[in-house]
C-alpha cells in the first residue's frame, strides 16, 4: 500500500519528499547544514534507496506471509514472483501519475530488494526452526532426567 501510495504522487511532490529526506540524512549525518547542490549530488542515490528498501521490506513480509498461510511447494520463488508483479503494477501506475513515468531499471532495482528481503526471512526462519528444533530436543532430555532423578529420589525414600 505505501509504495503505491509514493507512487501516486506527482513528479512535484515525489522530488519535495526525496530533497527534504536527503537534506535530513546528510545534515544527520554531516552534523552542520548542507547546500542545495550537495542535496541534489546525493537525492538520487536516496530516492533509489528508499526502493530498494521499500520493496525488501515488501519480500521479507511476502515471505513471511506465505510460510504461515500457504501451503505451496516453493515459497521462496513465489514470493519472489509476487514481489516483482508488484513492482511492475507500481511503474506501470506511474504512467498515470502527473509528471511521473515507468522505469525499467526501478522494475529491476525493485526485483532485487524483493529478492534480498525475501532471502533474509528464509534464512531467518530457517534459522528460528534449527533453534526451536534445538531446544525443543534438549527439553525433552532435561523432562526426561527430571523424571528419572524423581523416580531415582522416590526409591530411595
Amino acid at each position: 500500500m505505501t509504495i503505491f501510495l509514493f507512487s501516486n504522487q506527482t513528479g512535484r511532490e515525489s522530488s519535495k519528499v526525496s530533497d527534504k529526506v536527503t537534506r535530513g540524512l546528510l545534515e544527520t549525518v554531516k552534523g552542520y547544514p548542507v547546500t542545495n547542490t550537495q542535496v541534489d549530488n546525493w537525492e538520487l542515490y536516496v530516492r533509489k534507496s528508499a526502493h530498494f528498501v521499500l520493496f525488501a521490506v515488501g519480500g521479507f513480509l511476502i515471505y513471511l506471509i506465505s510460510e504461515c498461510y500457504m501451503k505451496l511447494k516453493n515459497k521462496f520463488l513465489f514470493s519472489i514472483f509476487l514481489g516483482m508483479l508488484i513492482a511492475c503494477f507500481d511503474e506501470f501506475h506511474q504512467l498515470y501519475s502527473v509528471s511521473r513515468g515507468p522505469s525499467f531499471f526501478d522494475v529491476k532495482l525493485d526485483t532485487f530488494g524483493v529478492i534480498c528481503g525475501v532471502f533474509v526471512a528464509f534464512i531467518t526462519i530457517n534459522i528460528g526452526r534449527k533453534i526451536h528444533k534445538k531446544y525443543k530436543g534438549v527439553k525433552q532430555v532435561y523432562d526426561k532426567l527430571q523424571t528419572n532423578h524423581s523416580k531415582k529420589n522416590c526409591k530411595s525414600g
